[in-house]
């Protein structure tokens, strides 16, 4: 993480700012780094929008048709029976 050198001032209510310490405390964290966090998740920056873009450019070119579970199972067992129980 690079170096933190600016400040941020953020009024909470009682009860979310105490969420806040909860979850902070389960994840051995602090309130700072939950809400650093939160803000990546929620508006990622360039970069990772590139990569996201690009998982899904990908995943859509290779939309490919996939049987029931069922189906590819019973493949996959006939296969395996048929091959000797070779590992290709």
């Amino acid at each position: 993480m690079s170096t933190l050198t600016k400040r941020a001032q953020i009024l909470f209510d009682p009860k979310e700012y105490e969420r806040l310490k909860s979850l902070a405390k389960q994840g051995k964290t602090s309130v700072g780094e939950l809400v650093r966090r939160a803000l990546e998740k929620a508006y990622p920056s360039i970069s990772q929008q590139r990569r996201i873009q690009a998982a899904q450019a990908l995943t859509k070119q290779n939309d490919l048709e996939v049987d029931d579970w069922e189906v590819m199972e019973a493949e996959v067992q006939e296969r395996w029976v048929n091959d000797g129980n070779k590992v290709r």
